[in-house]
């Protein structure tokens, strides 16, 4: 909806500048038109300047669960530098660890299909979230 509203705000700004250019057509730069036709032109930069805002707005709100994956895998992939090293871990995790350690992996899986479902950006940042606990565990635990 404020996205629309920026949007028709942009198009009468756009009218009223044409209306102000026909008017200021062949005119002095002194006369009252050329004065209307600078305020337009000031309005339709204003406006443009809004609807990008809103633009811009409304994109990064539709793009945070995205951000929270690529996060999120970046996290991943470090952890698996760590796994990978030869460093020793500080404890022993029994194998009634590990298996329990699937439980995490299960539940982010759940979460990651109702994210997928929903296509809410909550439930894809919360999936994420999750997701980055659970394999940051397992992981652990498997090393």
């Amino acid at each position: 909806v404020v996205l629309i509203n920026a949007i028709k705000d942009v198009a009468k700004a756009l009218s009223d500048l044409i209306g102000a250019t026909k008017g200021a057509a062949s005119k002095p730069a002194d006369d009252p038109s050329m004065y209307q036709l600078k305020g337009a032109a000031k309005v339709m930069v204003t406006n443009v300047t809004s609807l990008l805002k809103t633009v811009k707005a409304v994109e990064d709100e539709a793009t945070r669960g995205t951000r929270a994956l690529e996060a999120t895998i970046e996290y991943i992939k470090q952890e698996l530098t760590v796994f990978q090293s030869k460093d020793i871990p500080e404890k022993n995790s029994s194998p009634e660890e590990s298996i329990r350690m699937t439980k995490g992996i299960t539940m982010a899986t759940a979460k990651a299909v109702a994210a997928g479902n929903s296509c809410r950006q909550e439930d894809v940042i919360a999936t994420a979230s999750l997701s980055r606990k659970a394999v940051a565990d397992m992981l652990t635990a498997c090393k």
